[in-house]
């Protein structure tokens, strides 16, 4: 499941700072919510990236937060384990395939009526 959440607007400069303390006080405590129905529980650690960039007439600071989510990391080490299981047995298996009925002939014939 992919959960997402974006918005926009224009506001003035202290309300953009009270959203932003708000943001800062969730990831704090280790719970953010967005809207009525998302809330992300924030890990202990996570890459802070903060940004700064202007030009054509614009200026922009972009704060970003990124951590990896510990239980998919988790499922995908088990179905890489999985799936190495399944690798070997499959070499086991190749050895112990039987032979086409057709072994030993020329190849599989088409019946002509």
């Amino acid at each position: 499941m992919s959960d997402g959440f974006e918005t926009e607007y224009d506001t003035p400069r202290t309300d953009a700072a009270t959203v932003l303390r708000r943001l800062g006080d969730g990831v704090a405590t280790g719970s953010v919510q967005f809207g009525d129905d998302l809330v992300v529980d924030v890990p202990d650690k996570v890459e802070l990236e903060i940004e700064y960039e202007s030009g054509d007439g614009e200026r922009e600071i972009e704060v970003e937060l990124e951590w990896e989510d510990e239980e998919a990391e988790a499922q995908d080490e088990e179905d890489e384990e999985a799936e190495a299981e399944d690798d070997e047995g499959d070499e086991a298996d190749e050895d112990d395939e039987p032979e086409p009925s057709w072994a030993g002939t020329r190849g599989p014939t088409a019946r002509t009526g």
